[in-house]
């Protein structure tokens, strides 16, 4: 690498919802911004969290209130759900809103730097991308790098059988069986979607209840939708792994009775929580 840097007076790593706004705001007060992102400028949550969900979230809606009709005296016939064409419809809604925040930041005079960035020093860079290396001096930097999902030790992100949130976000079918380990609002939210697309879904909680120090009476309101829908809930029960049960793929459950659970898992998604994306 040689030894020509580009001064900058701000270099924001990490293209998300913190780091695209920061460096935007920065670049319409005057400043001098690089932005520097791995992967598409808008983060987990424009491209495999919150805008794609809130996509599936809608789709799933209409699903349930057509068949939910029939109650009503309106009957749909051959009532189905295109996996296929429903991804199609959600990645452009993606791409869409992807292109946004590129303009966004055009408009800022923002200069987007594809690939990853490492430290070279307290006000200098290098990122390695595409273009290959290249090295900045900066007077301040914003680290907005993000999240990753935590994995399990005993139930590895494989993306055909054991997912995280991206993966489901991304199924081409709708599952007989999903089980979601782990009770928050992500897992929670997408077990919903698939429900009402048609799986039977089983949500796992080690702890008493779902959606852990959330006050218990506004749980107790989510807990009536969820059976309402059908979905089933264990708390205080721990995932123990999958094996092969009859000729199916089960999850084992130690449920809080000290009783092992099999429940039939054609999908695992695994939403346990997040950890920093700091090396």
């Amino acid at each position: 690498m040689g030894s020509i840097k580009t001064g900058t007076d701000v270099l924001v790593i990490g293209a998300g919802p913190g780091g695209y706004v920061a460096a935007a705001r920065a670049g319409h007060l005057g400043l001098d911004v690089t932005l520097v992102e791995a992967g598409e400028l808008g983060g987990v949550c424009l491209n495999e969290g919150c805008i794609p969900s809130k996509a599936l979230i809608a789709a799933a809606n209409i699903v349930h209130h057509a068949r939910e009709a029939a109650d009503r005296g309106i009957h749909f016939t051959d009532l189905r759900v295109d996996m296929e064409k429903l991804q199609e419809w959600k990645d452009k809604v993606i791409r869409r809103l992807v292109s946004g925040v590129a303009y966004q930041q055009k408009q800022a005079q923002v200069n987007v730097v594809r690939g990853r960035a490492r430290f070279e020093g307290p006000h200098d860079a290098v990122v390695e991308g595409p273009d290959g290396l290249q090295a900045f001096h900066f007077k301040y930097c914003i680290i907005a790098t993000g999240s990753q999902p935590v994995e399990l030790p005993f139930l590895k992100f494989d993306g055909e059988r054991v997912l995280q949130a991206r993966d489901a976000l991304n199924l081409r079918e709708v599952p007989e069986h999903l089980v979601v380990v782990g009770g928050g609002y992500i897992g929670l939210e997408l077990g919903i979607v698939y429900r009402k697309l048609g799986a039977q879904v089983t949500v796992v909680e080690m702890m008493d209840q779902i959606l852990p120090g959330t006050d218990p009476d506004l749980v107790n309101v989510l807990m009536r939708k969820l059976r309402r829908l059908g979905v089933t809930v264990h708390t205080r029960a721990r995932a123990r792994g999958l094996v092969e049960e009859g000729g199916r793929t089960v999850l084992q459950v130690e449920a809080s009775d000290g009783q092992v659970l099999s429940l039939p898992a054609d999908k695992v998604l695994v939403s346990v929580g997040r950890k920093p994306n700091t090396e």
